[in-house]
């Protein structure tokens, strides 16, 4: 996956939905928490600071949020996947 990441640091459409990306895994409980996480710092900390027009969207970003919010509160409750 890291990989995909920096190659597409090369394109900034595709940069740009990657965090689309990471909510699905996250999601799907593809990864664990500590994984998601660690993924989504590796993200943020290679973008390229010189490039302003280089930016996650917003909407993307409270998707990621909520997304791990829901993660959160699932394991501290040890609830399952399909609860709530």
């Amino acid at each position: 996956m890291q990989e995909k990441f920096i190659s597409s640091m090369r394109k900034p459409k595709e940069l740009r939905s990657f965090l689309v990306h990471v909510t699905k895994l996250l999601r799907q409980r593809r990864l664990s928490l500590d994984e998601i996480l660690l993924l989504t710092t590796f993200c943020y900390a290679m973008l390229p600071a010189d490039e302003e027009d280089v930016v996650f969207y917003h909407e993307d970003e409270d998707r990621l949020q909520s997304a791990l919010s829901e993660a959160l509160v699932r394991q501290r409750y040890d609830l399952g996947p399909h609860s709530g």
